[in-house]
């Protein structure tokens, strides 16, 4: 009598297993791609952090005096150039690059708006001046489709003083 009561249980289960399966599949496959994007993010949020430092570097060593080097044909460095540097290294494309020369060494970061003050050759990009330096990139998901409208903004800023 038990044997024929599990027999018929049985019967009514049949199928279960592969809605349980096709159910775990579905979580762990967003718990992956979850993981994978939120790892793409972090490499765009490093690489941006990266490039903005490279930037600054580029930059600091081509103020007003590197001029004097007559061996240089890239001084003193201009937001163009700076760009053109930066995208150059190739981690991230297309990135946006503002170069801001307070010209306060005092307080660099609030006297910058976006690239405003903009460069003017021996007058704040001598030795001893501030700059920063701000890479921008626009970071879109790799699995949700655009029309969901989840891409932002990522950027970066680096501060430093001009040394020659």
């Amino acid at each position: 009598l038990w044997h024929n009561r599990s027999r018929i249980f049985a019967k009514h289960q049949r199928g279960a297993e592969l809605v349980e399966v096709a159910m775990t599949l579905g979580y762990f496959l967003l718990l992956v791609l979850s993981a994978i994007e939120m790892a793409m993010y972090v490499y765009h949020f490093a690489a941006t952090g990266y490039l903005a430092k490279e930037g600054l570097r580029y930059a600091i060593v081509r103020g007003n005096e590197a001029d004097a080097d007559t061996s240089r044909t890239d001084v003193p460095a201009t937001e163009a150039s700076i760009g053109s540097y930066v995208s150059s290294i190739g981690l991230l494309s297309p990135v946006m690059v503002l170069a801001c020369w307070p010209g306060d060494a005092n307080d660099p970061a609030t006297s910058c708006s976006g690239s405003s003050p903009a460069l003017d050759p021996g007058g704040n990009n001598l030795p001893g001046m501030p700059i920063n330096i701000t890479v921008s990139y626009d970071y879109q998901t790799f699995f949700v489709p655009e029309w969901f409208g989840l891409g932002r903004t990522i950027s970066s800023t680096a501060h430093g003083t001009i040394l020659f």
